[in-house]
C-alpha cells in the first residue's frame, strides 16, 4: 500500500507503480499540496475496498478504459456488466491506464453520451 506513507515516499511510490504525476505537477510544489491528500484518499479506497457480493444493480453502466493498459485487461472492464441488471457499454480508447489525461474531451463526450442515453431510456 502506498496511501499511507509520507508525502515523498507515496509522490515516489505512485510515479515507479504507475508513472501518473506529471511532470509539470511535480515541478509545483505549492499544487502538490493540493493535489496529494485526494490522491492519497483515493488510493486508499483503492487499496482497503474489498467487494461485497450482492444483487446487482437495476441502471446503466458505462465502463471506460485504454486500450494499451498495463494494469488492467479487457476481461476486468467486461466484469462490470455483471454489476447491472440494465444496459451496460465499454468504450476503449487509445492509452494506457492513465489514457484520460490524453484523451479528456473524448471520454467527456463519450460519457456526456453515456448519461443521455441513461435519462432517454427512462
Amino acid at each position: 500500500p502506498l496511501h499511507h506513507l509520507p508525502r515523498e515516499a507515496f509522490i515516489r511510490g505512485m510515479q515507479d507503480r504507475y508513472g501518473g504525476i506529471p511532470a509539470e505537477v511535480l515541478a509545483e510544489p505549492a499544487l502538490l499540496d493540493l493535489l496529494i491528500p485526494p490522491l492519497q484518499a483515493d488510493l486508499e479506497l483503492f487499496e482497503t475496498y474489498r467487494f461485497c457480493p450482492g444483487a446487482p444493480l437495476a441502471c446503466p453502466i458505462a465502463s471506460f478504459g485504454g486500450d494499451a493498459d498495463d494494469k488492467l485487461d479487457r476481461a476486468q472492464y467486461e466484469a462490470w456488466r455483471e454489476m447491472t441488471t440494465g444496459p451496460w457499454s465499454l468504450t476503449m480508447f487509445p492509452g494506457g491506464h492513465f489514457f484520460i489525461q490524453e484523451r479528456a474531451t473524448e471520454v467527456a463526450d463519450a460519457a456526456a453520451a453515456a448519461c443521455s442515453d441513461a435519462l432517454a431510456a427512462l
